[in-house]
C-alpha cells in the first residue's frame, strides 16, 4: 500500500520499492525487523519532531548505505500495550549522505 507522501515521488524512492528492491527474497516485516535490530549510533543523522502530531514521541533518522546507495530511515518509538516502532520512511535517499551528515561517525565515508 503506497503512502499518500508517496503519490508523488518517483517510485523508486518509495518504501515499498526500496525494501523489495534490497530484500527481494525476505517478507518486508522480518526484513525491517532486522535491519532495524542492526542500527548504529554512528549511522544516526538527526532527531526530528512530527510537524503532524507534534505532541507525540520525535522520528529519530538514520542513514544506511546498501550497496552503494544511500538509505533513509525514519523510525518513533512509542510506547502504547507494548513497545512499538513505527517505520516511517526506509527508503533510497534522493540526495547522498556525507561523514559530516553523521555526528556520531568516526570513519571514513566516501561522499
Amino acid at each position: 500500500m503506497q503512502k499518500q507522501v508517496e503519490e508523488n515521488r518517483a517510485v523508486k524512492y518509495t518504501n515499498n520499492y526500496t525494501v523489495a528492491a534490497l530484500f527481494p527474497h525476505d517478507p518486508p516485516t522480518e526484513a525491517l525487523r532486522r535491519e532495524l535490530s542492526k542500527l548504529k549510533v554512528e549511522e544516526y543523522l538527526k532527531t526530528v519532531t512530527d510537524r503532524r502530531f507534534p505532541k507525540r514521541a520525535p522520528f529519530w533518522v538514520f542513514g544506511r548505505e546498501y550497496f552503494s546507495e544511500d538509505v533513509y530511515i525514519k523510525l518513533r518509538v512509542e510506547i502504547v500495550d507494548r513497545n512499538y516502532i513505527f517505520v516511517m520512511s526506509f527508503h533510497f535517499s534522493t540526495v547522498g549522505f556525507s561523514a559530516s551528515d553523521f555526528p556520531y561517525y568516526s570513519g571514513e565515508r566516501e561522499g
